[in-house]
């Protein structure tokens, strides 16, 4: 018995472990999702060079337009606006 999903739909697994990625700059990567009330939230472990220059060790982004902007599971990469932001504010 298969799963279909809708366009725009992914399993938790397959965007757990992807990179989250705004302008080409790494942000970190996907370390669970989280449903609060009706969004579905990516928590990410920010990326160690982040962290360095003092960002918080991880931060919370809407899964869901306008933040995500591009969700690519082939090659595990999700592109993100606003992210920095919200990683600035954390």
């Amino acid at each position: 018995d298969e799963c279909h999903l809708q366009e725009g739909e992914y399993f938790w697994f397959d965007i757990e472990g992807c990179t989250v990625v705004e302008d080409g700059e790494v942000l970190g990567v996907v370390e669970e999702v989280d449903r609060i009330s009706a969004t579905n939230y990516l928590i990410i472990k920010s990326d160690e060079r982040l962290v360095e220059k003092g960002f918080a060790k991880s931060f919370l982004i809407p899964f869901n337009e306008p933040f995500t902007i591009d969700t690519d599971i082939e090659n595990k990469v999700i592109t993100v606006s606003g992210g920095m932001d919200i990683l600035e504010a954390s």
